[in-house]
């Protein structure tokens, strides 16, 4: 399948809301997750009303200034966001032919790079380079496709959706609340526990050499050896799981869907990890739902913390899916209150020492010799972003440089999953004995 898609650009606009807004600091969350700009793509197969996408996006931006300013470095050299109404750049492209039939089994990986204007974070500080960038690819027969980039610093995976549900909704004619622009807390918060020690290491500090070896690793894996593809999880499947599970586990509060497909995926993923250390799953937690924090649950930004648990190589190979499933959930006393205000204190710490690029996901790192990131995008709307022409029947993301597992809900939201695995090649051919017909 061809890297590119054949298209030639209809127009090229700069949305502006008209409003201007006070600068805000980015945080080290943010400036951790990388000014790298990350596409999402959605296939809208009875069209796009580009017109009113534009209308209803200007009127989001004065809702959501900060969208439409721009990145700057303060006298410190410290990153922050200029609320100055400097806009989005929206690009309309036409494509010849007919919408092609994507999904699981036809899905994007391969085209993406046609398929969206990259953000780059040696430009992010650019006047030229807004902090999104909308395309929208017209096909012939009226199809669609929707591509939306945005700086990731700017905003995590749980604002993006809340923005799109946003802008949704006001295409559609609806009333749209005000949203708050404030993305302090996190910053004072870590300002607050400098001195709070952080013992965990799920994110800890690389030495030289570590970081040599450390991105020399993923730059040669993310060159030769990984890649995504997309697999089918069905509702009955799942059901099953579950049966098995609360039989097995009667006293259990039963395992969750997201669980038992993570388990699912390590069992056929341990083989390939051939020696006998332990393996790692990390997870990826959203700081919006740790009470204690008190961070907006609306908050625009970054409120991503990490954590992992560790399975022995004998204990993927011996238990069921449902016992993985259940022992994949960190136990309470693994990231307490005192270890988020420590890790909220060394990115804070890292941020001010311009120290961030010194630090590493452990989890991540793990991934180079047996352990995946879990990903779990099952609670996110995107089937149910509707501009007004009707729901998209496909999404699909860029593949990231090291083993992730990605869960989103079918387009039919039947209690199924799409699964979208980033791993080496043969742990990909595995999976598609599995579940490719």
């Amino acid at each position: 399948m061809s890297a590119k898609i054949s298209s030639r650009i209809v127009s090229t606009t700069l949305l502006r809301g008209g409003v201007c807004t006070a600068s805000q600091r980015v945080s080290g969350i943010d400036i951790f997750t990388s000014h790298m700009g990350i596409p999402i793509v959605q296939v809208y197969p009875k069209g796009l009303d580009v017109a009113q996408l534009q209308r209803s996006l200007t009127t989001m931006l004065g809702k959501y200034p900060l969208l439409g300013g721009r990145m700057r470095k303060d006298a410190q050299g410290l990153p922050y966001i200029e609320g100055n109404d400097a806009g989005v750049r929206f690009r309309v492209h036409q494509c010849a032919g007919a919408l092609p039939a994507y999904g699981p089994d036809r899905h994007l990986h391969p085209l993406l790079k046609g398929f969206h204007t990259p953000i780059y974070p040696w430009n992010i500080f650019k006047d030229s380079q807004p902090l999104f960038e909308v395309d929208v690819y017209q096909f012939d027969d009226g199809g669609a496709v929707l591509s939306n980039t945005a700086a990731h610093s700017v905003m995590d995976g749980t604002a993006y959706w809340g923005f799109m549900v946003d802008w949704a909704a006001c295409a559609r004619g609806e009333e749209v609340p005000d949203r708050p622009m404030e993305r302090e807390q996190l910053i004072r918060l870590g300002e607050a526990n400098l001195q709070t020690p952080y013992t965990r290491g799920y994110v800890y500090q690389m030495g030289f050499w570590d970081r040599v070896r450390q991105f020399a690793g993923l730059g040669w894996q993310h060159l030769v050896s990984i890649d995504k593809d997309v697999f089918r999880i069905p509702a009955n499947t799942i059901e099953q799981w579950k049966q098995q599970a609360r039989t097995e586990f009667p006293q259990a509060d039963g395992a969750t869907t997201a669980e038992l497909v993570t388990a699912h995926c390590l069992k056929v993923l341990n083989p390939f990890w051939t020696h006998r250390r332990d393996r790692c799953l990390g997870h990826v937690i959203d700081l919006r739902y740790k009470r204690r924090l008190r961070v907006p649950r609306h908050f625009f930004g970054n409120a991503l913390g990490h954590g992992e648990v560790m399975y022995t190589a004998d204990e993927l190979d011996q238990l069921s899916v449902a016992a993985i499933a259940l022992k994949s959930r960190m136990p309470a006393d693994s990231l307490t209150n005192d270890d988020l205000l420590g890790y909220l204190g060394l990115m804070e710490r890292a941020r001010q020492t311009k120290g961030i690029l010194k630090l590493m996901m452990r989890s991540v790192g793990r991934t180079l010799d047996g352990g995946l990131v879990l990903n779990n995008c099952s609670h996110y709307p995107m089937y149910e972003i509707d501009f007004g022409t009707g729901r998209p029947s496909w999404h699909d993301a860029t593949r990231v440089v090291f083993r992730m597992l990605m869960i989103i809900p079918t387009p039919e939201m039947d209690g199924g999953v799409d699964i979208h695995l980033t791993a080496l090649k043969p742990e990909l051919d595995a999976m598609r004995r599995l579940h490719k017909h």
